[in-house]
């Protein structure tokens, strides 16, 4: 005996719709990364962001204004090159709590450009996909960012039509470039950022370089870290008191130990006029220091005009906001 079974039609459409669960934004983006590194990338594990001080936090020279005509370091790891042109860099804060740092130019540059840029100690891999990302804001036109080693050149245009409009908006860029084939992962590259003859202020905020074609959010470290990453490059010495002796020339040797930490022997200096005692506290021989160097990136040697070169006599140097010392390693 046959029996027949009626089996209802199935809508195959509608079966597979309802098996799909909602994801979201986030969830979408880890179905489509097509790498485990890609997912590591997007929850955020690990130490993401390739430069150092990109919330601009960390001003070991100062807050500013400081005004430039030439190339110089001003905010930790940010070096301005501003040839043919005079222009003012300082710190800033906005009502968010936001750390920024501003160009301002007021004599315009002649047949070339104002570069505030970054160089980055061991570059990048070759035929590697990077994002950078940052926010800028300001008045005037942001030609372009490019990324230099050598030959190995890439320039990334801004869209928009390159304007930064009213200088009160924050705007977020966000670039996926290659790395050219030629790149040497061993040398430095710079990220410039090419401010045009009419450019009057520039603003930047959350700066990122990461691996990778998404721009995730920008990676808040504590100040403390930023500050021990920067030192590796620049070190300023404010607080305390540091001993030393004077040798059989006259000069008086004084011991650095945080040097070591550095990237590489630093050059010395200071600024104002640290006041220099012999260890019985009476004689003061500021007004003798002639100058700084001699330096092999542990000691630093203070050149006397006069005053007492006995053998082994001890000092001691007094620190402040207003006599430091410099040692810097930068690239």
């Amino acid at each position: 005996m046959t029996v027949k079974i009626n089996k209802p039609a199935v809508n195959l459409r509608e079966e597979l719709n309802e098996l799909k669960k909602p994801t979201g934004l986030a969830g979408e983006a880890m179905l489509r990364a097509e790498t485990p590194q890609e997912q590591f990338n997007l929850i955020g594990a690990g130490r993401r962001n390739l430069l150092i001080n990109g919330d601009f936090r960390v001003w070991q020279r100062g807050e500013g204004p400081f005004t430039l005509t030439w190339s110089q370091y001003t905010v930790d790891r940010w070096n301005t090159f501003s040839a043919n042109a005079t222009l003012v860099v300082s710190h800033g804060t906005d009502d968010s709590y936001r750390d920024y740092a501003a160009w301002t130019v007021t004599v315009k540059p002649t047949n070339d450009r104002v570069q505030p840029q970054q160089v980055i100690e061991k570059g990048l891999t070759p035929n590697t996909q990077y994002t950078l990302s940052f926010l800028a804001r300001g008045i005037g036109f942001l030609d372009d960012v490019e990324l230099r080693q050598g030959g190995a050149t890439s320039q990334f245009f801004i869209p928009e039509d390159n304007v930064l409009r009213d200088g009160t908006e924050w705007v977020k860029y966000t670039h996926t470039f290659t790395t050219p084939s030629n790149m040497d992962r061993d040398n430095t590259v710079a990220l410039i950022w090419h401010l045009s003859q009419s450019t009057d202020k520039l603003e930047l905020s959350e700066v990122q370089l990461e691996l990778g074609k998404v721009a995730t959010p920008f990676e808040h470290r504590s100040y403390g870290e930023e500050l021990a990453l920067c030192q590796r490059y620049f070190t300023q010495i404010k607080t305390g008191r540091i001993g030393g002796v004077i040798n059989a020339s006259g000069h008086g040797i004084v011991s650095h130990p945080v040097a070591f930490n550095m990237r590489a022997a630093p050059s010395a200096s200071y600024s104002g006029t640290p006041p220099i005692y012999y260890m019985n506290g009476t004689s003061q021989l500021s007004s003798t220091v002639s100058g700084i160097g001699g330096s092999n990136g542990y000691s630093l040697n203070l050149y006397k005009a006069n005053g007492n070169t006995g053998h082994g006599l001890s000092f001691w140097v007094d620190l402040s906001n207003a006599n430091y010392f410099n040692f810097d390693a930068e690239l």
